[in-house]
């Protein structure tokens, strides 16, 4: 037998970063210390029955300079007890001071360490317990990245700042963000005004009738950042952030999201997802039946719009100062002398979809433009709703129907020369939800079912229920079934996600789907609500990463669960298999005044640059001790 050797532990820690960082000090490779464990102090008998947390091995690094992403190799090691620590590599690959951190949003590096924070210190929090100045707005929420350039992202928050404000009303702060300094570039507001913030001072704004903002989405594209809320698109320039206009969007109650893309002829276009407005005249029967009043047009009137995006030079990408989007009208499923016709010009799933006449609420789009031309997008939606008269049988959500709350429509013949103002749903030509032309309707398989009672009749469904004349689908146990969606163009995959299927047990709440032909492929319990915004593809490996409430429970790779808690993963986009967990840990304040017990304490937005860098949105404005 050989002489005893003592175990040696590494100074400075453990590391999974790639060859092109130099390791400072004396560093090993996460797999050097799969069966390393501590010396008991002074004995020189190392403890093998037993392995400690390696949060403890490093607790004496902590804020006493450099240590190397301590924090980034717990679940893509396999290697078990760590803390999350928040420090990372900057772009020379040098190591970060460790400590804590205050933001709405972070950067992860490739190998998942924190590469950059985003705190927006303008805001000055809600007027109940406020939050100490400096902590930023209420929330992150929101981000996007700059497809053009991968070293710029653009973070969004809600903020209600009542020193500079002449109403207690909330805004949005937006900050555009450069990886390369760590340093915002610029900043501005967004307000319920058609009036530009002038740096430094809120415009003048009525006394009245102002409404608090609270993005659905926030877009970066050509030369342009879009921000969807209320009934509007705000456009700014993107790369100084300067304020050109508000669009008011025709037919909307609220913008869900918007998704640019780029048409085979070359020109930009804005698809736009609104949920319907109820308030407008036309053929939607006003509801004023007893119980909880339904509001037909939400469901009836929700669509699908084409913009154009508009530049002074379409080569160059050059902005223009006013009339950044154009209306441009879609194939109808309603010729002018049908039931529930309306001249809107858009693309309306109580048209074209197997349940119509009835319709949905739709929360979240993915589009892709393919090689032979295909326009296509998935919409993350309800189930059936009311119809535009719901006193009529076929018109109310009696479940008898199909379940749909994945779906993808074909839009192609809308982008083409000539395409017709209306087009017959029965025999439509590269246009709508038929498998004749490219598109399908699933559910997810395990889809909420939800009661509720209208006019004495009950309901099975998964639409967010209206309390007090609102219908938030933020709301605990009010979320959709589904109401995120990511496409993978190159592997053909798409995946939606959201909440479990029931109100108390287990089942999935991510879902794969051959983008093609809408076959279900695998699907994964995450154990958390994945948010609207919560969803996206890492274009360099094809892997979905997902921002959901914090929790604990999900499937580690060797089939267990995990213990730990996390507010975001990394999925295989093949398998369903889970690679990697962010975890903030548990010593996490809310504006100082709550604890990570919280239920809604996650991330509720994510991005990925084209180099496969993660911008995740916090929730709340964290402050980690």
């Amino acid at each position: 037998m050989p002489p005893a050797t003592p175990i040696k532990i590494p100074v400075l820690g453990v590391s999974d970063g790639t060859p092109r960082i130099e390791q400072p000090g004396l560093v090993t490779v996460p797999d050097g210390l799969r069966n390393v464990v501590p010396e008991d102090a002074g004995s020189g008998i190392a403890r093998l029955a037993t392995r400690a947390g390696l949060a403890s091995e490093f607790s004496g690094a902590l804020g006493l300079g450099p240590v190397q992403a301590i924090g980034s190799i717990a679940r893509a090691s396999g290697i078990s007890g760590t803390n999350v620590v928040n420090v990372s590599t900057d772009t020379e690959g040098e190591s970060r001071p460790a400590g804590s951190f205050r933001g709405q949003a972070v950067v992860l590096a490739t190998d998942g360490s924190v590469r950059n924070v985003i705190n927006d210190t303008r805001g000055t929090g809600f007027a109940v317990a406020a939050p100490p100045s400096g902590f930023g707005g209420w929330g992150g929420f929101y981000n996007a990245v700059d497809p053009d350039d991968a070293s710029v992202v653009f973070s969004a928050t809600i903020a209600r700042d009542t020193a500079a404000s002449n109403q207690d009303i909330v805004v949005i702060g937006i900050t555009r963000y450069s990886l390369t300094t760590n340093a915002a570039t610029h900043q501005t507001y967004a307000l319920d005004t058609d009036t530009a913030y002038a740096a430094g001072s809120y415009p003048a704004m009525p006394g009245t009738g102002q409404r608090d903002l609270f993005p659905n989405r926030i877009r970066a594209y050509g030369a342009y950042l879009f921000v969807a809320v209320n009934k509007y698109v705000y456009c700014f320039r993107k790369d100084t952030l300067a304020y050109i206009e508000r669009w008011s969007v025709p037919w909307a109650e609220e913008v869900q999201d918007v998704v640019p893309i780029t048409a085979p002829n070359g020109e930009d276009f804005l698809l736009v997802l609104s949920t319907g407005n109820f308030t407008e005249t036309g053929p939607v029967v006003a509801d004023s039946g007893g119980g909880v009043t339904e509001r037909f047009g939400e469901f009836s009137r929700c669509n699908i719009l084409k913009a154009r995006i508009n530049y002074t030079s379409l080569a160059d990408h050059t902005p223009v100062t006013t009339g950044v989007l154009t209306h441009l009208y879609m194939p109808q499923g309603l010729a002018s002398g049908d039931d529930g016709y309306e001249n809107h010009v858009t693309f309306r799933f109580s048209e074209w979809s197997i349940q119509r006449p009835r319709g949905c609420l739709a929360y979240s789009m993915a589009a892709e433009v393919l090689s032979d031309g295909t326009i296509a997008v998935y919409a993350a939606r309800t189930n059936q709703g009311f119809g535009y008269d719901g006193n009529q049988a076929d018109q109310k959500p009696d479940g008898l129907a199909p379940y749909i709350t994945c779906c993808r429509a074909v839009l192609t013949r809308a982008f083409e020369v000539g395409a017709p103002v209306t087009m017959d749903v029965e025999n439509p030509v590269r246009y709508g939800f038929s498998s004749a032309v490219g598109g399908w309707e699933r559910d997810s398989g395990q889809s909420l079912r939800r009661a509720f009672t209208h006019n004495a009749a009950t309901y099975q469904n998964d639409i967010p229920a209206l309390s007090g004349g609102t219908r938030n689908p933020h709301s605990a146990d009010n979320e959709p079934s589904v109401w995120a969606v990511a496409v993978d163009s190159a592997n053909r995959r798409v995946f939606f996600a959201g909440r479990r299927p029931s109100l108390s047990g287990s089942g999935a709440n991510l879902y794969c789907f051959d983008a093609d032909n809408g076959d279900l492929l695998w699907v994964l319990d995450t154990k958390g609500i994945i948010e609207q915004n919560a969803l996206a593809v890492d274009p360099t490996t094809g892997n979905v990463i997902l921002g959901m409430a914090r929790t604990a429970g999900w499937e580690m790779p060797d089939g267990t669960l995990s213990s730990a808690k996390a507010e975001a993963l990394t999925v295989d986009g093949a398998t369903g298999l889970v690679l990697r967990a962010f975890d903030l840990t548990d010593s996490i304040n809310f504006n100082g005044l709550i604890t990570a017990s919280t239920t809604d304490i996650g991330v509720y937005a994510v991005d990925v640059t084209s180099g496969g860098e993660i911008v995740l949105s916090l929730n709340p404005c964290r402050y980690d001790t």
